[in-house]
Order: structure tokens, then C-alpha cells, then sequence
């Protein structure tokens, strides 16, 4: 939900990512097409922090067949993840993580968040984390009242 009560919902197909308003008028419910986010390979499902939306293009090779493909199909064929932020609202690109992550994201991972960081694990066993370097405790001391 957006700061004017718009509510929205995200879907992904083998290439992009999708954002649809949701209009609520009495008992009927429609969606209607906002914005997308295309040229991914696998996307994960999204996550919203604060009004971005992240988003990972997977790079996991999936044939289109829907057949699953040999581990070293799968490998030589896969490219590395590619992690976007976007605007909620716009769909506007605001960063990405470009080259910096060198393997693929399993489609059966997830993306999270923490303490102002998205984390997005590998295939090779990397876990990556993007984002600001928050202070896990407060440097200003409380004062209790007697």
C-alpha cells in the first residue's frame, strides 16, 4: 500500500517483474497494469523495503520446455544474478548491482532483509548483502525515570 492507498501487487514471469494497481470498488476487485521491469532470467520474488522494490534476476537457466536440465546444463548456461532496486510506485530503476555478483541465485532461494540490508544467497555458497551500514545499538544512553 502506498502513501495515497493505492494498493499494488507484484508477479513475475520468466523474464520480468510486473506491478498491477489494485482498485477495490464494492464487491469487485480489478487489477490494472503499473509498470514492469524486464530482460531478467528467472527473477525471484520480489521483496518491498521502504518503498523500493528489490528485485533479482536469477541468472538460473531454465529451459523453456518446462524439462529440467543437467546439473551441468543447468551451470554452463546459467549467468550470474543481477540484483535492481526500483521505485514502488514509478518502476523507475534506481541502482543495480551490476557485475558484482559472480554466481547464479537458485530460483529456489529468496531474497531477504536486515537491519537495512537485502541478502540474496548463491549457488557457490556466497551470501551477499547490499545496502546501508546501520549501528545495531544506540551510542545515546537511555535515562530511566525514578
Amino acid at each position: 500500500v502506498d502513501n495515497n492507498g493505492q494498493r499494488w501487487l507484484l508477479s513475475t514471469t520468466p523474464t520480468s517483474v510486473v506491478a498491477y494497481k489494485l482498485t477495490v470498488s464494492g464487491n469487485t476487485a480489478s487489477l490494472n497494469r503499473g509498470w514492469s521491469l524486464g530482460g531478467l532470467q528467472a527473477p525471484l520474488a520480489p521483496i518491498i523495503v521502504n518503498g523500493v522494490v528489490f528485485i533479482a534476476s536469477s541468472g538460473e537457466y531454465i529451459p523453456p520446455s518446462g524439462a529440467k536440465p543437467t546439473e551441468a546444463q543447468r551451470i554452463a548456461n546459467s549467468k550470474p544474478a543481477v540484483l535492481y532496486a526500483v521505485n514502488a510506485i514509478t518502476g523507475v530503476k534506481l541502482w543495480d548491482s551490476g557485475k558484482t555478483i559472480t554466481s547464479f541465485a537458485p530460483h529456489s532461494t529468496a531474497l531477504w532483509s536486515s537491519l537495512g540490508q537485502v541478502m540474496i544467497g548463491t549457488y557457490d555458497n556466497t551470501l551477499y548483502a547490499f545496502g546501508a551500514n546501520m549501528e545495531r545499538h544506540s551510542n545515546k544512553s537511555i535515562q530511566m525515570a525514578h
